[in-house]
């Protein structure tokens, strides 16, 4: 007698995860989800650094109008002060030489602008081929 040592096969074949329709409609509305919710997240994230990136552009370029003003005031208020000094005839004189002005005098006269300007430098008077003539010595 034979004996017949094979056993049934089975008739069910080994299902996957993604060949069950459970499976495959929970994917298809997560992806009907999630499309949109990306597309809205970049489209926010484009408009919201523009929108930031605008408002960064016009600040700075309004501090950099405040700034410009305020360097061209204190611009202006020195070559006001140095024309001033330029202009006196005290200065004049003692450029020329004929009246016997002390250095003194002329250092006196700057202090006395460097106080009023009161923009932590000092001036000094210089002949016309830029020699430094008169300094007041710089006080800390």
């Amino acid at each position: 007698m034979a004996t017949n040592n094979t056993t049934p096969k089975s008739k069910k074949a080994k299902k996957g995860i993604f060949d069950s329709i459970k499976t495959k409609l929970i994917l298809v509305m997560l992806a009907a989800a999630a499309i949109p919710l990306l597309i809205v997240m970049i489209v926010n994230y484009k408009t919201s650094t523009n929108k930031a990136l605008a408002d960064a552009q016009s600040t700075l370029e309004a501090q950099a109008r405040y700034i410009s003003a305020e360097y061209s005031g204190v611009l202006q208020e020195n070559v006001d002060m140095v024309r001033s000094i330029a202009e006196n005839p005290t200065t004049i004189v003692y450029m020329e030489g004929t009246a016997g002005i002390e250095d003194d005098v002329m250092i006196q006269m700057m202090q006395a602008a460097d106080k009023i300007l009161d923009d932590g430098s000092v001036m000094a008077i210089a002949d016309a081929s830029g020699m430094q003539i008169v300094s007041p010595p710089v006080i800390a």
